[in-house]
């Protein structure tokens, strides 16, 4: 059954997403020095406009397991050095409580 999407998406085989947007396994952006881990409270600057690293938060993630993408805030990529940039093999953990 066709299902009707906001304008500027495409349906992709986990759901819709912006149409800008690609589909890539973590793995792969780790690789490619694109993913950050850092434990701890949420860094206060952030913007909107695609600036730096993405900053995924527990309401990024839906009851069912999969990734919302609606509301992304980028924080400021931090050196190159960095032990918080995450690496193959790596694991995320989201503790969320209610």
């Amino acid at each position: 059954m066709p299902v009707d999407l906001l304008e500027g998406y495409r349906e992709t085989e986990i759901g819709p997403l912006p149409e800008e947007w690609e589909i890539a396994e973590l793995g792969l952006l780790a690789d490619q020095g694109h993913l950050l881990i850092k434990n701890g409270f949420a860094q206060g600057a952030f913007n909107e406009e695609g600036q730096g690293v993405p900053h995924l938060r527990p309401f990024n993630v839906t009851s069912g397991g999969e990734m919302d993408f609606l509301q992304i805030k980028y924080i400021t990529s931090p050196s190159a050095d960095s032990p918080y940039w995450l690496h193959s093999g790596d694991v995320i953990f989201n503790k969320y409580q209610q």
